[in-house]
């Protein structure tokens, strides 16, 4: 939905794309942002898996964790997906 809204936005208003070093940088800035996030959310499934915790948010966990990106964050799931 939101790539539609923007592709409707983009027809409609006639917005130009950028060009050149500013297309390179915006593409390189998203796909690290994306590989960062997608990172994060591999770490956290492979801490539940490790500590035999469930990751469905309805169950009700065995184990709480505390290591690796808990201990900076209540919920590094949520982050990664805003990544």
């Amino acid at each position: 939905l939101a790539f539609a809204a923007g592709a409707l936005l983009q027809t409609g208003l006639d917005l130009p794309l950028p060009t050149g070093d500013a297309r390179t940088a915006m593409h390189l800035t998203g796909t690290v942002f994306a590989n960062a996030g997608g990172l994060l959310a591999l770490a956290c499934f492979a801490l539940f898996v490790w500590r035999r915790t469930t990751i469905l948010p309805s169950q009700t966990p065995s184990r709480l964790i505390v290591r690796g990106p808990y201990r900076l964050s209540r919920n590094p799931f949520y982050l990664s997906l805003l990544l």
